[in-house]
C-alpha cells in the first residue's frame, strides 16, 4: 500500500497514536483525510530514504497532537511550516537524521514545546539562536552530535528549563564544565545537568 485511503482515515477519529513506516515508498496522504484524526495525540514518521521535508497537509489539521518524532530518515532536513498551527504540541524527537545541519526553521514557531530531544544528528553543527523563544521548554536532551560544538547564549534566558542533557557530543561537554567550560554561564542557572563526564 503506497496510500492511506481517505475512506479508512475518516474511521479513525478516536485514534491517539499512529506510526507512518515509509520503508518502501512515500506515502501521500490526503489531506482531507487528516482533518478526520482528531484525536491523534502522537505521530510518528520513521524510515523514509526520500523523504526531504514532511509534504504538505501532514501536519495542519493535527490540533490534538502532542507528540511528534521523526526516525531514521537520511535526506529530511526541514519540517513543514505547517507545524506552526500544533499548539498542542508539547514534545519533539528528531532521531537519526544523517543530513540536519541545523534545526529546522519552522521549529521556532511552536511555542508550546516542553520536550526536545536530539538523538543521532552527526552532521548538526550548531543550535540557533531562536531556541530561546521556547520560554515553555522543560528539558533539552542532546545524544550523539558530535559536531555540536556550542550552546547559544539565548539559553540563559528560558526560566523553565530544568533538565539538560547531553551525551557523546565531546566538545559540547568540554564547553559545559562546571565552572570552567566557555559554556557553562550559559547554563549554570538549570538545576539538573547531565554530562557524560559527571
Amino acid at each position: 500500500m503506497t496510500c492511506i485511503p481517505i475512506e479508512m482515515l475518516k474511521n479513525l477519529a478516536n485514534v491517539e497514536t499512529l506510526v507512518i513506516d515509509l520503508t518502501d515508498e512515500v506515502c501521500v496522504l490526503p489531506d482531507e483525510g487528516l482533518r478526520a484524526l482528531k484525536s491523534l495525540t502522537r505521530l510518528g514518521i520513521v524510515n523514509s530514504k526520500t523523504l526531504t521535508c514532511l509534504p504538505q497537509g501532514w501536519l495542519r489539521h493535527l490540533s490534538a497532537l502532542e507528540m511528534l518524532y521523526i526516525i531514521d530518515c537520511p535526506e529530511l532536513v526541514e519540517l513543514s511550516e505547517e507545524i506552526k498551527h500544533l499548539n498542542s504540541l508539547r514534545n519533539v524527537d528528531l532521531h537519526d537524521l544523517p543530513k540536519m545541519v541545523c534545526l529546522p526553521n519552522a521549529l521556532q514557531h511552536v511555542s508550546s514545546m516542553k520536550y526536545l530531544h536530539l538523538y543521532d544528528l552527526p552532521e548538526l553543527d550548531s543550535l540557533p539562536d531562536w531556541l530561546g523563544n521556547f520560554a515553555s521548554l522543560q528539558r533539552l536532551y542532546i545524544s550523539n552530535c558530535p559536531k555540536l560544538a556550542s550552546l547559544p547564549a539565548s539559553i540563559q534566558g528560558m526560566p523553565n528549563l530544568k533538565y539538560l542533557i547531553v551525551e557523546d557530543c565531546p566538545e559540547l561537554e568540554r564547553r559545559c564544565q562546571r565552572g570552567k567550560g566557555e559554556d557553562w554561564h550559559k547554563i549554570a542557572h538549570i538545576p539538573n545537568l547531565k554530562f557524560d563526564y559527571i
